[in-house]
């Protein structure tokens, strides 16, 4: 696998990019789901398994959003230990993917279960999840927070020429 150097603007523009992306199109999916079952789509004869997706979706929010807590909070650990600026956004890029996905998987169940039911409260579900990417929205002063990082390795990540991350060569591509 090859690899790709990236300046601090480049960096930023991919981290930024993913976060649009997975959150765009979970906010376009929502809104899909709302409008099928406003015109009626919802299948009326899954009600009976309103409490069960009720429940499996609380379930997963608090499961997803812990797991991403700790998930975070683990890999940060380690991370800030590394001496290189470039492996520890390297790292961080891959904590984030993880952290999206973590979320990602309760809101898309709370969404569908939402179609099938016409349940609202998973609707509402979805709409904290929703709610609480715009909370994980990259920016160099969470990286420089998240990674504690140095004087030299902070002004590495406010000068958009400086390389600082190494990530895999279709990543650049973003």
């Amino acid at each position: 696998m090859t690899t790709k150097e990236l300046t601090s603007k480049e960096y930023f523009r991919i981290l930024n990019k993913l976060h649009l992306a997975i959150l765009s199109g979970l906010a376009l999916f929502t809104i899909l789901a709302y409008y099928l079952v406003s015109i009626g789509f919802a299948d009326k004869t899954a009600e009976g398994l309103f409490d069960i997706f009720q429940t499996m979706a609380l379930v997963f929010a608090v499961a997803g959003f812990g797991g991403s807590i700790y998930m975070t909070w683990s890999r940060m650990k380690a991370t800030k230990l590394k001496a290189n600026l470039k492996e520890k956004t390297a790292d961080y890029y891959t904590t984030l993917v993880i952290k999206l996905a973590l979320l990602l998987g309760p809101a898309l169940f709370a969404t569908i279960g939402f179609m099938l039911t016409a349940n609202y409260i998973l609707l509402l579900v979805d709409g904290l999840i929703i709610f609480a990417f715009l909370f994980y929205m990259p920016t160099r002063a969470k990286v420089i927070n998240d990674l504690k990082l140095t004087q030299s390795e902070i002004a590495s990540i406010y000068d958009q020429n400086a390389i600082i991350s190494i990530l895999p060569e279709n990543s650049k591509k973003w």
